[in-house]
């Protein structure tokens, strides 16, 4: 193995990840989303920029036949035989120029409309595909691109830039939107003097600043809440429905649930007209054309026309992904399905939602994977594991970590300090920090420092 310079490392990585399962584990997430990976990028010199000698080889090692051709579907499954092992070199050479530009920073975050944070000695900035920082490390915090442009904070302020770093909204506000934070449907949400409203792309104040809190929009509507009461915006600020509810949820699909000062829940539309009674003690979130609601004490699950499509007898129910739904009762958790019907066994502490097919499960202290009809595919061994995403599962145990598929294959060793950059997960390389150097290891476990 090579090695490298010793790196400072500033942001605790593990943390982060922990942190990360721990919210998924145990708290019912706020926002259906998550999570997209980067988008595909390919080097500068890809065959979509003109094919260099690299990329022509690996275009003929693709018509290879036989034993010697690596594995369809590349980087997800790695290299294999002579004709793999060529096109690893290939690709790493083809990459080494991108990762000699990324080496330096504590750490890489996914690609979000061609740009990427990256952080070093607590300050941010931006770099795109080829690794070259086209926003300067200047700043205290910045968030994702949205709509063209990224807020950004610098001495305790807040404003927003552009993807050449020209600052096109000025540093006078006192915060943004925690998720997500930028624009969303041309508005952003910003804080001036402990009050929050919204401003429009030219940093014209649309909504004034006179709510103790607002959500961003969505389908042209956004909820906001002041003394204790919460409504319904329009785009011009207009109250489309009253501040009189204790809390309305985002708009989907027309629907918002929302909750009365007695605490009881239903459904609204747009207007403000009530599609579903004020009766549960728990709000509607629709996922997938369902939605859980507590009442009487226990949880079923209510389509949108509110016919009870599974029974009122557990102690939870989160989300439905992939059709199927994580459950509590008596202490455990397992899933159900669609009809209500238990498919993976009430016998676990906690589980995660499906990803993928599969799902993390949590007993006796181990973490392992579950698949749809509730075998385990993946032993229960791992101390911690994030959910499947292109084919690989980011997994610790005993403080070292790397990357399983869904096999339960060791496709990047569980041997490193910490991931520091996953954002070229697609281009088949990763970020890895091992005994506090930075280096990168390909989708075969290849490992490259020191170049």
């Amino acid at each position: 193995m090579f090695t490298v310079r010793n790196q400072k490392t500033e942001i605790d990585m593990k943390n982060r990840h922990r942190l990360k399962i721990i919210m998924t584990a145990l708290l019912i997430p706020a926002v259906l989303a998550v999570s997209s990976l980067a988008q595909v990028r390919r080097p500068v010199n890809s065959p979509e920029n003109g094919k260099t000698a690299f990329w022509r080889e690996i275009e003929r090692l693709d018509s290879i036949e036989g034993d010697e051709k690596y594995p369809a579907g590349y980087p997800e499954r790695g290299f294999a035989g002579v004709a793999g092992r060529k096109l690893a070199g290939l690709k790493w050479a083809a990459f080494k120029p991108v990762a000699e530009r990324l080496l330096k920073y504590d750490a890489v975050e996914p690609f979000s409309e061609g740009l990427a944070e990256v952080r070093l000695n607590k300050r941010q900035g931006f770099i795109d595909a080829a690794g070259n920082e086209t926003i300067p490390l200047k700043y205290e915090i910045v968030r994702p691109f949205s709509e063209g442009l990224a807020a950004v904070r610098l001495n305790g302020k807040w404003g927003f830039i552009d993807k050449t770093g020209k600052e096109m909204i000025p540093f006078v506000y006192d915060g943004v939107g925690l998720f997500p934070a930028g624009f969303r449907e041309g508005l952003a949400q910003v804080v001036l003097d402990g009050k929050e409203g919204f401003i429009d792309r030219a940093g014209k104040v649309i909504v004034p600043f006179k709510y103790n809190f607002v959500e961003p929009f969505s389908e042209g509507l956004a909820m906001v809440w002041t003394n204790g009461k919460a409504g319904v915006i329009d785009k011009t600020g207009r109250e489309v429905v009253p501040l009189k509810y204790k809390s309305v949820g985002y708009f989907r699909n027309g629907l918002a649930y929302a909750q009365l000062l007695n605490g009881k829940s239903g459904l609204i539309d747009k207007t403000g007209k009530v599609v579903i009674p004020f009766k549960y003690d728990s709000s509607p979130i629709f996922s997938e054309g369902l939605a859980a609601v507590k009442l009487n004490g226990r949880v079923g699950v209510i389509d949108s026309a509110d016919k009870v499509v599974v029974p009122f007898r557990y102690h939870h129910i989160i989300f439905f992904t992939e059709g199927l739904a994580r459950a509590g009762r008596d202490g455990r958790e397992g899933f159900i399905d669609r009809t209500g019907r238990e498919v993976v066994p009430f016998k676990y502490l906690y589980v995660i939602s499906f990803s993928e097919g599969l799902a993390p499960v949590y007993l006796e202290k181990k973490y392992g994977f579950v698949d749809r009809t509730g075998k385990e595919v993946i032993p229960l061994k791992y101390d911690i594991v994030k959910q499947f995403s292109g084919g690989l599962a980011w997994a610790e145990l005993n403080g070292k970590e790397g990357f399983i598929d869904a096999a339960g294959k060791e496709v990047i060793p569980l041997k490193y300090d910490d991931v520091w950059c996953e954002a070229y997960r697609k281009e088949g390389f990763i970020g890895v920090r091992l005994n506090g150097k930075n280096g990168f290891a390909d989708l075969d476990g290849n490992e490259y420092f020191d170049f």
